[in-house]
């Protein structure tokens, strides 16, 4: 008796209804317009379990029978779950599915429809991944734009059994890793050449986020160079001796050198520089 209790509290959990849940609210913030299914379809499902409503549309809550006292409680929940779809689609398949009576049936079709002839998708990815390089972009933004499209391409993926034979699914998991931190790295510009060959001479090699954490740090260790390069050149126009005007540059020996900021004729050996007009010459 416990246990039949218990599951009746369960199954009330997933029919309350808050004051911030509306008919016209939207699951997602981009509608669904098909080529971008999967995406949709995940984000879809996030929302939907963090309102405590997926069992309206993976068959875990089916309708109950005529006169049960959930009844009412079902179809109220089933509409609001089917308004809040409606909401995160575009026109036009706004009306294809709207005569539905169930948020799982509008979502069986909208899998029916969109999941049938991946491949084409899955190339077009694929191929999008190959041409994608860092260019004069941030390497932050770059890598966003790689870890979107993997993430693309992982929805047409079978999910992995932990349970399979020989433990494949885990060398093909590892395989998956290697072949993204290769695509990573030769998509990185000619700047991060250094970095590029360290990270492929390490074995076993990295996972991809500790690359694209030392990739990162390259930039930060070159911008800290940057920094005191230039600290360093404002010290030395500081400490020049009083009364004399001068600027230091930096040569691409990486010398310094001093230069008066007075005409070559009128430097003399025999006294100290005296300001007379613009010029640089040699001290």
């Amino acid at each position: 008796m416990r246990g039949i209790a218990a599951a009746k509290n369960d199954k009330q959990a997933y029919y309350v209804l808050s004051n911030s849940d509306r008919p016209g609210d939207q699951l997602v913030t981009h509608l669904l317009e098909g080529m971008n299914y999967p995406t949709w379809r995940r984000a879809v499902t996030n929302a939907l379990v963090s309102k405590h409503k997926i069992v309206f549309v993976d068959g875990r809550l089916p309708k109950p029978a005529e006169g049960d006292p959930d009844e009412e409680n079902w179809i109220t929940n089933n509409s609001m779950v089917m308004s809040w779809i409606l909401n995160s689609l575009n026109e036009e398949l706004h009306d294809s599915i709207v005569y539905h009576d169930t948020a799982r049936g509008m979502l069986l079709e909208l899998k029916e429809r969109f999941s049938q002839g991946s491949g084409p998708r899955i190339q077009e990815i694929k191929q999008e991944i190959v041409n994608t390089r860092q260019g004069d972009i941030a390497i932050s933004t770059y890598y966003a734009k790689m870890k979107s499209l993997w993430d693309q391409l992982s929805t047409f993926a079978k999910p992995h059994d932990p349970k399979c034979p020989g433990c494949t699914c885990v060398v093909a998991t590892k395989e998956e890793e290697e072949e993204r931190l290769h695509q990573f790295l030769m998509g990185l510009n000619e700047a991060f050449g250094v970095v590029r060959s360290n990270i492929l001479c390490k074995e076993p090699l990295p996972t991809l986020s500790n690359a694209y954490s030392g990739a990162s740090d390259h930039i930060v260790s070159d911008a800290t160079l940057l920094k005191a390069t230039s600290i360093l050149t404002r010290l030395i126009k500081v400490t020049l001796p009083n009364g004399e005007k001068a600027e230091t540059i930096i040569q691409t020996n990486a010398r310094f050198k001093l230069f008066c900021s007075l005409p070559t004729k009128q430097l003399s050996d025999s006294g100290p520089c005296k300001e007379d007009g613009d010029g640089i010459g040699s001290a």
